[in-house]
């Protein structure tokens, strides 16, 4: 029950940080932490959810940083939002939290005043940095598990021919559910 709260409430914080209003503000964050993504995610995979929720308060941190005016507590809502998307354990979700973060500050970077451009940029990379250090403690258990795991003896044709590519499946680009919805089971 707490994953829609603090991803809406993160949400509202980075919308009223690009100065929207309350009420804009309050409709994209309900309308972020109820999408549909989100709500098929949540039934499907918790960790998932956890890794990418952290990703409006990495923008919100960003916005602090290159406002300006708050640049400790950005930076510090920076690494922690990075941190915790590591610590969520779906590397996939948290590579693209760290990919739309760097995009946001490369735009941020690139609409800044000459005279910020340096500092903020020098603060986010110091964020981004102390957030990958913060999450060090997944990361060598995590190789560890990967190394440990049969994912290099099983045979990738296999998977291929059986599961990823049956021509019987491109009857699937037309009609989604033809060979049943896995939402239902059948």
């Amino acid at each position: 029950l707490i994953k829609p709260i603090l991803v809406g409430w993160v949400a509202c914080l980075f919308f009223r940080s690009l100065g929207q209003s309350k009420a804009a503000s309050l409709f994209g964050a309900i309308g972020f932490a109820f999408s549909g993504w989100m709500i098929a995610m949540w039934e499907e995979a918790l960790v998932l959810i956890h890794s990418v929720l952290w990703l409006p308060l990495g923008l919100y941190a960003s916005n602090l940083i290159w406002e300006g005016k708050h640049q400790k507590r950005g930076f510090l809502l920076l690494a922690i939002a990075l941190s915790f998307s590591i610590l969520a354990g779906f590397l996939q979700m948290t590579i693209y939290v760290f990919a739309s973060v760097f995009l946001w500050n490369i735009y941020r970077y690139a609409t800044a005043k000459r005279e910020n451009r340096s500092r903020g940029i020098g603060v986010v990379a110091m964020g981004i940095i102390t957030g990958i250090l913060m999450g060090g403690v997944q990361w060598v258990p995590a190789v560890e598990a990967y190394l440990l795991s049969s994912r290099g003896v099983v045979n990738a044709k296999f998977l291929f021919d059986q599961f990823l590519s049956p021509i019987t499946h491109l009857i699937t680009f037309i009609v989604p559910d033809f060979w049943g919805n896995p939402g239902s089971y059948n």
